[in-house]
């Protein structure tokens, strides 16, 4: 047959969670969509395996942190006039820690979370949530016992492979009355555009970055449209910003941060946004 090497194999063409027909278009480090310009991170597609170690590598077990969060939570939910628990049953989608799915549990009518890592489930149990209330994201039950009104991704839609096929089961398990706030990267965002390749949103386990446009009508495509946008603000401390660009720079944090170092700067907060949106969206009657 001679030393002619077979001719490589041609790549997938690939589609836009969000729904439209053209074929996402390669621009350097992303399969960006030329309709709605959120965007796929090629280096992704390598894929990404979540450890039991994950949580700590990412410092989600941190209380001082998981107070910020939780804070950080209220205040959009409060913003978005998401305040009427005690009638609600809530699911937290990612809920890391489980310290803001603990203040759920005590102010809803119910509250379920879905996690993907074992450790974080047990940590979750071990805060004083029922293990029956915690769903691995891999083993989902096809109907859960009470119909969803309040589904919250804070920070999670864009670590889900399969948008379409979680939400589907979401919206299967939902009240007449549900809505989902999603807070999220924005691809397009003034950050995104500046920073690039060095975006400090894309991280390994971010696998598919949003536009407004793109969520909005992967969303209206299954009967949901906006009800509420904005901004949404973040307490964060100095060490989870540092933590992160060192997560970027594949460098070791407890290797540059002293013990006493790393308690000072946990104390240090600040209010953080780098090319975030927030959005709830609601069922059309």
């Amino acid at each position: 047959m001679g030393d002619n090497p077979a001719p490589a194999e041609a790549a997938p063409e690939l589609k836009c969670f969000c729904g439209s027909s053209a074929t996402m278009v390669s621009h350097s480090h992303r399969l960006s969509c030329p309709d709605c310009g959120s965007f796929l991170d090629i280096p992704s597609l390598s894929g990404w395996r979540y450890g039991d170690d994950y949580p700590k590598a990412r410092n989600h077990f941190d209380g001082t942190i998981g107070e910020l969060k939780t804070r950080t939570m209220m205040g959009w939910l409060r913003r978005a006039g998401l305040n009427d628990f005690n009638r609600m049953v809530v699911c937290e989608v990612g809920f890391g820690g489980g310290f803001c799915l603990r203040r759920l549990h005590t102010l809803a009518r119910k509250a379920y979370g879905v996690e993907i890592v074992e450790s974080s489930i047990n940590h979750a149990h071990a805060l004083g949530i029922p293990r029956d209330h915690l769903l691995h994201f891999e083993r989902l039950p096809p109907i859960l016992p009470d119909p969803v009104d309040l589904w919250i991704f804070q920070d999670s839609f864009e670590h889900i492979p399969d948008p379409g096929v979680f939400v589907d089961w979401a919206i299967a398990n939902s009240s007449n009355e549900a809505r989902m706030m999603v807070v999220a990267p924005c691809a397009g965002s003034w950050s995104d555009r500046v920073f690039g390749r060095f975006w400090m949103h894309r991280v390994p386990e971010h696998r598919f970055h949003w536009s407004i446009q793109g969520l909005t009508r992967f969303f209206s495509l299954r009967n949901f449209v906006v009800t509420t946008s904005f901004y949404p603000w973040k307490y964060i401390s100095i060490k989870v910003v540092l933590s992160h660009i060192f997560i970027m720079a594949n460098l070791n944090t407890n290797e540059l941060l002293n013990y006493r170092s790393r308690c000072f700067l946990s104390k240090v907060t600040v209010k953080f946004n780098i090319g975030e949106f927030g959005l709830v969206f609601g069922r059309v009657s």
